[in-house]
């Protein structure tokens, strides 16, 4: 795949997992419409698979992981692509706006890397305790004091996280 086309498949695949997020807040995906186990073949081999809890608490919980795995999947490609390409560390861009996005994706990147399922922004050293703005994904981020704090849609617009994506794709188009 080409490096736009990593990224690209990297944020539909966050777009998947928020389709299933806001299908399940909309009363359109619920959890006593799923089967209570599954069977998976590979190879020639077929296992049953049960998921539990099987409540509505435990069900926004397993598809909440899925929005965080999908976000997490998303920061370590484009954060990758993009060292790849640009062959340095995100502080070290010279290029105001490149910086600021690669930045904010390597410290998704990092919060998850650390906690995958609670996953805490680890803003460490001054390069990423800033205030980093993306004109071109309409994207602000103030990382000061945020060291510690859960990844959560209160400290950083998800919305826009679709956005910024694009924009990293645009970097390597």
């Amino acid at each position: 795949m080409t490096p736009e086309a990593l990224i690209r498949t990297a944020r539909d695949n966050f777009s998947f997992a928020a389709l299933q997020w806001a299908s399940m807040e909309n009363g359109r995906l619920k959890y006593t419409d799923l089967p209570t186990g599954f069977n998976w073949t590979i190879d020639g081999e077929t296992r049953y698979f049960k998921w539990a809890p099987r409540t509505e608490k435990g069900f926004r919980i397993w598809v909440l992981n899925q929005l965080r795995a999908a976000l997490a999947i998303a920061a370590i490609q484009i954060d990758s692509v993009l060292s790849d390409y640009f062959c340095n560390k995100p502080h070290e861009d010279t290029i105001h706006e490149r910086r600021a996005a690669r930045c904010i994706m390597y410290m998704i990147r990092c919060a998850f890397a650390h906690n995958p399922l609670e996953p805490k922004w680890n803003v460490t050293g001054r390069s990423y305790a800033d205030v980093f703005t993306v004109p071109s994904a309409s994207f602000t981020l103030d990382t000061r004091g945020l060291n510690g704090k859960p990844i959560d849609e209160k400290g950083i617009n998800w919305f826009k996280l679709f956005d910024l994506m694009d924009y990293c794709a645009t970097l390597v188009s």
